[in-house]
């Protein structure tokens, strides 16, 4: 997400919808930013709220959601 902040939401988000469309297993792999506080700055505000868009938008196509924490591993889907 880090490397993509130029582009807009709506392109973030039909990126993420092509790249579900393919037939492979893809692994994702992202920070939780939610548990912490609200940045002040404008680049890492946009930064968590992309992370929690791109996530969801993730999440909805998943077959299965893990959240790991210290190595200790609990499924959400």
């Amino acid at each position: 997400i880090m490397n993509n902040m130029e582009k807009s939401e709506e392109v973030l988000i039909f990126e993420i919808q092509k790249l579900l469309q393919s037939p492979n297993n893809i692994v994702f792999i992202l920070n939780d930013v939610s548990s912490g506080i609200i940045p002040l700055d404008s680049v890492s505000r946009k930064f968590v709220d992309l992370t929690g868009i791109i996530g969801q938008e993730i999440t909805k196509e998943c077959d299965e959601v893990y959240q790991v924490n210290y190595g200790i591993q609990r499924r959400i889907k």
